[in-house]
């Protein structure tokens, strides 16, 4: 009677864990790009390009750039193009730029300016080699950053 049902909204870190979303806040403004791992909670204002693995931005939300993840909820306002496998415009959602999905959903009363193409299936298997690649190549530098740091060396007080 109580369990959780499984639900495609769950939240990962990035690592396919359970986490917590990165929240931007409504009072919070960015000038620059966001790349995030996991999921992003936006209700604040980006002016730059946004990637993550879910993005919603809620009511307050705006985004001024390029938006790439796997799943976009719009309830707020994006200006840009929008590359996704899933892509959701709420009622409230406000899109002027392209929308490039695998699966779309437009609610009743949704904006939207721009053109809309479904990507098609090698598209969708470049993309998730594109972002294995970048994975890859962001841990090795990571690991190569760990090796040159040099050694801490302990030494102790002399009397």
């Amino acid at each position: 009677m109580f369990r959780k049902a499984n639900s495609s909204r769950d939240h990962t870190d990035g690592s396919g864990r359970q986490g917590m979303p990165t929240i931007i806040g409504a009072d919070f403004r960015v000038k620059g790009d966001i790349s995030c791992e996991g999921d992003i909670q936006l209700e604040g204002t980006v002016e730059g390009n946004v990637k993550s693995l879910r993005l919603t931005v809620g009511p307050s939300g705006t985004v001024q750039g390029d938006v790439n993840a796997e799943s976009v909820r719009v309830q707020g306002k994006i200006t840009g193009t929008i590359r996704a496998k899933s892509v959701e415009l709420a009622g409230s959602g406000h899109v002027t730029g392209d929308i490039l999905h695998e699966a779309l959903t437009v609610e009743n009363g949704a904006f939207l300016n721009g053109h809309v193409r479904r990507l098609t299936a090698s598209e969708i298997l470049a993309d998730a080699e594109a972002r294995d690649a970048a994975k890859q190549a962001r841990e090795a530098k990571a690991e190569k950053a760990d090796e040159t740091k040099p050694d801490l060396q302990v030494v102790s007080g002399g009397r």
